[in-house]
């Protein structure tokens, strides 16, 4: 169980990491869309043309002559600041969790799962993994509005709110442990 535990932790600490730095940037991104367009433009390499998807936000960047929109990009921009953030935010709890059940923060009572820390960021989870289709069918809307209807297609992924209402779920079942962990340790 240590061997998952810690392979868990480092996997998570890694994709947070990555998130984290995937926001900064969308952030950099953003600033240039502001600030320089032709410093955006050059941000933006490969084939552009199509359309792409970042966590079920998809997008197109081009416009009907195929070239390079500033709106677009700023709208997408926008939406990885967030969308990259949201999930950076998981992968920070799922790490704190693990090493939290293990006895190895500063808040944990115990090498127990079972702990009301533990439940309050699993709720978290819970809560960033149903924001992250619903920001991007806002920022759909948005694009749509801003840059006009063939900037993106406006649909949910319903699979982060499916995840979501699973783990906000288990937030009742590990309460219930946790209500249980306490009677218990008030018997003996």
């Amino acid at each position: 169980m240590n061997t998952l535990n810690k392979v868990t932790r480092i996997i998570a600490r890694i994709i947070e990491i990555c998130h984290w730095a995937g926001a900064c940037v969308m952030l950099v991104l953003l600033g240039c869309c502001v600030f320089s367009k032709s410093a955006a433009e050059k941000m933006i390499f490969g084939d552009f043309t199509g359309t792409d998807s970042i966590y079920g936000f998809s997008f197109k960047l081009t416009d009907a002559a195929g070239q390079l929109d500033i709106r677009a990009l700023t709208v997408l921009a926008i939406a990885g600041v967030i969308l990259f953030a949201l999930v950076a935010m998981i992968f920070r709890n799922i790490y704190l969790v693990v090493k939290t059940s293990e006895g190895k923060t500063k808040f944990s009572k115990g090498a127990t799962p079972f702990q009301p820390e533990i439940v309050r960021m699993l709720r978290k989870i819970g809560i960033y993994a149903i924001a992250v289709p619903v920001v991007g069918f806002i920022m759909s809307v948005v694009g749509h509005f801003v840059v006009g209807p063939e900037f993106s297609e406006s649909s949910v992924d319903l699979t982060g709110i499916v995840f979501g209402l699973i783990v906000l779920w288990l937030t009742q079942v590990f309460t219930r442990g946790v209500e249980l962990e306490q009677d218990a340790d008030g018997l003996i």
